[in-house]
């Protein structure tokens, strides 16, 4: 379409997009509007004016019209066309580490003035909902938190644009049809161009009007013109131009430009119809090469070909791309379909297209690349009936692929990518192939999980059984033949495993397996025989200690205590001294202890202590011994064992570990000076990632203490003198339950929120029903003026809160939480404080979670709570729900109301260790949370999918995984403990029950021991427990039904986020496969776990939710000017 015809609409979005877009964004826009309206001729002018600055690099990229599209295709493919370009950084990330990492790709890309163009936009949005699929959503999710990108990412789009929360960071431009004047100039111009002289003046209004001033159509009835004359053309089916009322809809303009294309095809060449027919064949666009296919490699024919059919708008070029009209291509198909020969024809020049790639002297394509063209090779070559050239392919992609991948490449992480793997070697493997690539493809079966993946898993792994086979694929086959088979099968492959596979490989996990395997048999002599058998097999370096000790705990429990300390007694002597001796030691100390020969156990520790080098695990022989002198009544001893292994023992090797215990130890004792110096010193030697941040807290927690401000007694109430007070300032008061977190993560949440507020310039008096002289003082070390309420005057602890504080200063604003102290806070400003605003914060979602308590009457619970958390929000002047996904449950809730109040999101947020920290000796996955909720948080998930773990992992892990559930109520813990064992499905479960603890002390020691938090809840408004591992370092899973998940999603690429965030349907079965392979893929390369983790924190530290969200508070309560402490 020329300039002179653009139009004023079309004008306007091009100086738009060409100079006040392309200088300040936003970096994403969308161009909508119906097909044929002319928006690639629109970008076609922007491209250019793009180009026209030398500094600007353009892409465009038509998304393939396929029933199932991979984004990752359509980024691999743009950067090809960068590299080609000069503009190599998206292909390193695409082809690099973090292969599969779209966002982070296209951010490299953007971070340089490139601008990106995707026609066909619509085909990456889900029909039904009008929004971007997964793929494409956590891209643009992705690229609202980078909005200072110069690179521009342009998206066109044949339906119009949701406008919703997701694109309200994006420009979306809408083109309309063009006007009745500029269509008429247009049509003037093509006829005249064309040389038609067939069409009256006195017709043409009733013509545009029919095609809707549609600029396509417009073009497409010249085209037909050249071959026919308008009276045949209207005649073949007057009524379709019958001038009538009606809207010009997408669907008639489509029947219409189909027939006038179909015209227009009758008039082409034969040949060049043949030709076109046969590119029809191809499934997505194509390059020039696909013209050479079809005319024989003649330059002088593809050309006229390739000119015939774009002036016919039968082809589109973009750039050195080739796509066929929609519409032709359909009718095209057809005419294939009808044509066996041609149809045969057309696959194979199809498939010599492709086949040059792999015909190369060297494959290039690497990961998705390489399956997607594979899969278009191999569909091309079974449709042409060339299937038989399939075998030499296939070994030859098998040969690059064992260069680009390797028997421990890991899996991946992204389910599109793991799919695309999948298809590629099954295929490959069908010719014949590696029996490491069987055992791959096993692992990756196992990881996605569809129903039947375990016995094609099965299958695989039992093809990768060749003699010599490392020991790792002889586990895996007989961990799927236990589950699938028998029992005795699994044991039968261990066996002949333990006679074939090479000395050279790890061949104590089939020792560790066949022994338990053994056991679950009920054959406890033929376990011991099978270890014994590998005691002597199995190098003193190759992980025997771990033989020693499970020998040893089968003999214990089921024999003779004595013999499995003599066994022990036989390690010590046979494994050296730097390969894991100290578990020896430590197994070997706890059973003799538990012959109650005390003394005997700490002699022999001592001897440990004497010959473990300090960085070979010798810390917990110190810690061990500790405990046992602590049993005996002899804390000073204890302490002055710990002193000694403070001294040898480095930072990062449990050190942190000694000064904890050392610490608490002296304040048992009462010397709570000499604690604060042990851990000033510990915090002087340790950095954040070898413990140090714990030990900091601890420190900060103890020096509130021995700096404590007098008390003194007022009405009954223990309070402090309210000299932390400014008059000038606002002042918050905030209702709460307790300073110390005593009942769970709100009160955590409320204390953080006081401090921030505090440190904004905010008076803060903090109301709770009981407040002991140490939680007054660690109030005042923040800032905080902590006031007891009146004592209460019946059972309810909450009773005195309603009455009238005796505050120092009345407040400004008053703050409840939830249902919780929602209503005194709510009875104080009614009461006492009217002119004070009321702050309504929400931590839970009512009308979801009761579902999950197993309440029968769980539907009216949850109503109830519905209406009383609607009740004391909409009478608040500011709602602040926590996190994303309370944030749109509140609002929804209070669409009801025709008043609103101020309703904002409010984002905790957690500090990030200096560097990624050490991971833990053992392989602990903690749960934290109320087990009587058992439902709600998941238990249930964690207990099947640990015990899936355990039983069948791909991976050999370091030592067995083990659940931790802290949260029992008190005497509970036993009870919990076979419960959960009962929801295994008969596989064995390692878990050990802590009750709910208070200390905080507690909770960091269960952190930082852990190597993944869990978190598999059903449903969880937020979930701060997350926050608090990562500021600990400790790697986290969180379900996709929770508020951190969807504040993840936020900062971080989708690849990443598929690495923290599991899936997690309500089915119990369905959830745990999930959550295994979650569990699975960060087990199996801790260090990664622990690096992602300090990754996700340091990103969310960046984002300083807890200080913005603060401040947009003030905002909203009108307190703009406080000044930061």
């Amino acid at each position: 379409m020329h300039k002179n015809y653009f139009g004023s609409e079309r004008k306007n979005h091009l100086e738009w997009l060409s100079n006040d877009w392309r200088i300040k964004g936003p970096n994403v826009c969308f161009l909508e509007g119906f097909p044929g309206v002319g928006k690639s001729d629109l970008v076609a002018e922007v491209v250019t004016a793009f180009e026209s600055t030398s500094e600007w690099t353009v892409v465009t990229y038509e998304i393939p019209d396929r029933p199932s599209i991979l984004i990752v295709d359509v980024w691999l493919d743009i950067a090809d066309q960068l590299a080609h370009q000069n503009r190599p950084k998206m292909q390193e990330v695409m082809l690099g580490e973090d292969e599969g990492n779209p966002a982070f790709a296209i951010e490299k890309a953007l971070n340089r003035n490139v601008l990106i163009v995707l026609d066909e936009a619509q085909r990456l949005f889900d029909p039904d909902s009008g929004r971007p699929v997964d793929q494409l959503a956590g891209i643009l999710a992705f690229l609202k938190t980078r909005p200072n990108l110069p690179g521009r990412l342009l998206l066109l789009s044949d339906r119009l644009v949701e406008r919703e929360r997701w694109s309200e960071s994006f420009a979306i431009r809408t083109l309309n049809a063009l006007q009745p004047s500029e269509a008429a100039a247009l049509l003037d111009d093509r006829l005249a161009v064309n040389a038609v002289d067939d069409v009256p003046n006195e017709r043409k209004n009733d013509l545009l009007r029919v095609l809707g001033y549609n600029p396509r159509a417009i073009e497409t009835l010249v085209a037909s013109l050249l071959y026919e004359p308008l009276d045949e053309i209207v005649g073949s089916d007057p009524g379709v131009w019958e001038t009538q009322d009606r809207d010009v809809s997408p669907e008639f303009l489509a029947k219409l430009e189909r027939q006038l294309l179909e015209r227009t095809l009758a008039h082409l060449d034969e040949l060049h119809l043949k030709r076109l027919t046969m590119l029809a064949a191809h499934r997505s666009g194509f390059d020039q090469a696909a013209f050479e296919a079809v005319c024989g490699g003649t330059r002088k024919e593809w050309r006229e070909l390739r000119n015939a059919l774009i002036t016919r708008f039968f082809v589109r070029h973009t750039k050195s791309y080739y796509s066929l009209h929609p519409v032709v291509r359909e009718i095209s198909v057809a005419r294939l379909k009808d044509n066996p020969a041609e149809f045969i024809q057309a696959h194979s020049k199809a498939s010599d297209y492709h086949l040059r790639h792999f015909h190369a002297r060297s494959i290039v394509l690497q990961g998705q690349r390489l399956s997607t063209s594979y899969a278009e090779l191999r569909y091309h070559l079974f449709q042409s009936q060339r299937e038989g050239e399939l075998r030499d392919i296939a070994l030859r992609v098998a040969d690059h692929i064992g260069r680009e991948f390797t028997q421990g490449s890991p899996i991946p992480s992204n389910a599109d990518e793991l799919n695309e793997r999948i298809s590629l070697l099954k295929a490959i493997l069908s010719y014949g192939g590696s029996h490491w690539l069987e055992h791959y493809v096993s692992r990756m079966l196992l990881a996605r999980g569809y129903p039947g993946d375990v016995q094609l898993a099965l299958e695989h792994a039992e093809k990768s059984l060749v003699i010599r086979a490392p020991a790792e694929y002889w586990v895996l086959a007989a961990r799927l033949q236990e589950t699938q088979i028998t029992l005795e099968k699994a044991i039968k492959t261990i066996l002949q495993a333990s006679e074939v596979v090479d000395r050279n490989s790890n061949r104590s996990t089939l020792y560790l397996f066949g022994a338990e395997l053994l056991v679950k048999n009920n054959e406890i002599d033929e376990a011991i025989k099978f270890l014994r058998q590998g005691l002597l097999d199995v190098p003193p370096e190759k992980a025997l200690s771990s033989l020693y000790i499970l020998a040893a705990d089968i003999i214990a429990e089921y024999r003779d205590v004595d013999v499995a300390v003599a066994l022990l007694h036989e390690g010590l002597r046979v494994v050296p001294a730097d390969k894991d001796l100290s578990s020896i030691y430590h197994r070997y100390c706890e059973l003799i202890h538990q012959t109650k020969d005390v003394k005997g156990a700490i002699v022999a520790l001592d001897q440990g202590l004497s010959i473990v080098p300090a960085d070979k695990g010798l810390s917990s022989l110190f810690l061990l011994k500790a405990e046992f002198l602590g049993g005996l009544g002899k804390p000073e001893m204890a302490l002055d064992s710990l002193k000694v292994g403070i001294g040898k023992i480095a930072p990062g090797k449990g050190l942190d570990l000694l000064y904890g215990r050392a610490s608490e130890l002296l304040c048992e004792l009462g010397r709570k000076e000499d604690a604060v110096a042990m851990l000033r010193e510990a915090v002087e030697r340790l950095r954040a990632d070898q413990g140090g941040v714990a030990l900091r807290q601890s420190l900060a927690r103890l020096e509130a203490l021995m700096m404590a401000t007098p008390v003194r007694a007022n009405s009954g109430a223990a309070r402090i003198e309210p000299d932390l007070l400014d008059r000038t300032l606002p002042t918050a008061l905030v209702m709460a339950t307790e300073w110390f977190s005593l009942h769970g993560g709100i009160s955590t949440f409320n204390r953080n929120l006081c401090i921030k507020l505090a440190h904004n310039g905010i008076n803060v008096i903090c109301a709770v029903p009981k407040a002991s002289r140490e939680e007054i003082e660690a109030a005042a070390l923040d800032g905080i003026y902590l006031l007891q309420s009146p004592a209460a005057q019946s059972a309810d602890p909450l009773n005195g809160m309603y009455r009238r504080l005796s505050v120092p200063i009345d407040p400004d604003f008053v703050i409840g939480h939830g249902r919780i102290t929602g209503h005194v806070a709510q009875a104080q400003v009614e009461d006492n404080f009217p002119s004070a605003a009321r702050v309504h914060f929400v931590h839970m979602a009512p009308g979801e979670i009761e579902w999950f308590k197993g309440k029968a009457d769980a539907a009216m619970v949850a109503e109830s709570r519905e209406r009383e958390e609607l009740e004391l929000a909409s009478s608040a002047k500011v709602v602040a729900a926590v996190g994303p996904r309370l944030f749109r449950e509140v609002g929804n809730l209070l669409e009801s109301k025709s008043v609103k109040p101020a309703l904002i999101e409010f984002n905790p947020s957690c500090i990030a260790p200096a560097e990624p920290r050490t991971r833990p000796p053992h392989l602990h996955c903690l749960l934290l949370g109320r087990a009587e909720d058992l439902e709600l948080k998941g238990l249930d998930i964690a207990a099947l999918a640990m015990a899936r773990v355990a039983s069948g992992a791909t991976v050999a892990f370091e030592s067995r995984p083990e659940l931790i559930v802290r949260g029992a109520p008190a005497g509970t813990g036993q009870v919990l403990q076979q419960r959960l064992k009962s929801l295994t499905e008969g596989l064995e479960l390692s878990v050990r029950v802590r009750e709910y603890s208070s200390s905080q002390d507690d909770i960091q020691a269960d952190l930082r021991r852990a190597s993944i938090l869990l978190m598999p809840s059903r449903r969880e408004g937020f979930g701060l427990v997350a926050l608090e591992a990562l500021t600990l370092g400790t790697p986290i899973l969180v379900s996709d039904q929770s508020g951190i998940a969807e504040l993840i999603t936020r900062y971080v690429s989708p690849a990443e986020a598929s690495g923290i965030i599991v899936p997690t349907p309500e089915a119990v079965s369905s959830a745990a496969s999930t959550w295994a392979r979650a569990i699975e893929f960060q087990l199996a390369d801790r260090d990664a776990s622990f690096n992602r983790a300090w990754r996700l924190s340091t990103r969310l530290m960046q984002e300083d939710g807890w200080s913005k969200s603060v401040r947009g508070l003030l905002s909203r309560l009108g307190v703009e000017d406080c000044s930061l402490v």
